[in-house]
């Protein structure tokens, strides 16, 4: 007697299933990331941040937060920590409103301590953490005088 050997297809429809949905559930993070990452990138081509500067100052936290959170470990979202800082640094020097910067820079280095205790996500934002501490700190010590 010939034993019937019938081929289950469960397997296949899993791996398929595996090959298609994994970049499914992750498109809307990177979309919201990408687009987090461009508003920062919108705002770093301004001349000069619109008033009232300290709403557009938590608007930045907010779109780097977002960038961080999404695009971590990629890049991008390192990028999009700089440009953060960069533009507190903008903010500090030409629109001279340390207000503003400061806020940018509080919300630059909680955006990276929370990542950083993400697994494989936060391996380089210890410098850029430190950076907007130190940031931070300058400003502290120069608005104290």
């Amino acid at each position: 007697m010939a034993a019937s050997k019938k081929r289950s297809s469960a397997p296949l429809t899993l791996t398929i299933a595996a090959i298609i949905g994994a970049p499914l559930a992750w498109a809307p993070m990177l979309v919201r990331g990408f687009a987090a990452s461009s508003w920062i990138d919108h705002y770093a081509a301004m001349e000069s941040l619109p008033r009232p500067r300290r709403a557009a100052a938590r608007a930045i936290v907010s779109k780097v937060e977002a960038a961080v959170m999404n695009l971590a470990p990629l890049p991008q979202s390192s990028a999009a920590a700089l440009h953060g800082l960069e533009i507190g640094q903008r903010v500090q020097s030409e629109d001279h409103d340390p207000e503003a910067a400061l806020l940018i820079y509080q919300g630059v280095r909680g955006a990276c301590a929370r990542v950083r205790g993400r697994p494989l996500a936060g391996a380089g934002f210890a410098v850029i953490e430190a950076r907007a501490a130190a940031l931070e700190t300058a400003l502290r010590a120069g608005t104290a005088k």
